[in-house]
């Protein structure tokens, strides 16, 4: 099957909303609250990305299609943490795939594409913020060079209770 990678736009929302809202609830399902994923809503979740697409900032979106339908997506761009912004250094802030389609390449993909932005922009180094348990999105960002930078923090934005994250960095793409 034939994966394309494009830019996204506001008329892709709704369904980028439904493989985030997804995503999550498989991703994070003995991470998060439970009552927390349960509430995702995708209506919701439509009206935010609706909103984030309709404006241009520095970041860039991307969508993933499989068989025509959007099925993942990423959000990157210039690092944000402040350590490294000014720096040259490139973030991965998002990757969601449709979890019913995890394991037919469209991950490596949206990275490989990602990455490759990253290269022809001179952003480096990459990074990434990961939540530690997440083993299967681990495994796809080392297999793409990410390694573990030694850094962790506990963020409590997303779901109201403590996540621990780690921050993978990719040295040479």
């Amino acid at each position: 099957m034939e994966i394309k990678i494009r830019s996204a736009n506001p008329q892709d929302a709704e369904r980028i909303a439904c493989v985030h809202v997804d995503a999550w609830r498989a991703a994070y399902r003995d991470v998060m609250p439970r009552d927390f994923l349960a509430k995702l809503d995708k209506k919701q979740k439509t009206a935010y990305w609706n909103k984030s697409l309709s404006h241009q900032g520095i970041g860039k979106y991307i969508v993933a299609e499989y068989e025509g339908i959007v099925e993942g997506f990423a959000v990157f761009g210039p690092a944000r943490d402040k350590n490294l912004t000014g720096k040259g250094a490139g973030e991965l802030v998002a990757l969601n795939v449709n979890p019913t389609l995890w394991g037919k390449g469209i991950g490596t993909a949206t990275l490989q594409h990602v990455i490759e932005y990253f290269n022809q922009n001179s952003l480096k180094p990459v990074y990434l913020w990961v939540v530690k348990s997440n083993a299967r999105a681990i495994e796809l960002y080392k297999k793409h060079g990410f390694e573990d930078e030694g850094k962790s923090k506990i963020d409590n934005s997303h779901s109201g209770s403590p996540i621990n994250e780690i921050r993978l960095i990719l040295t040479s793409n």
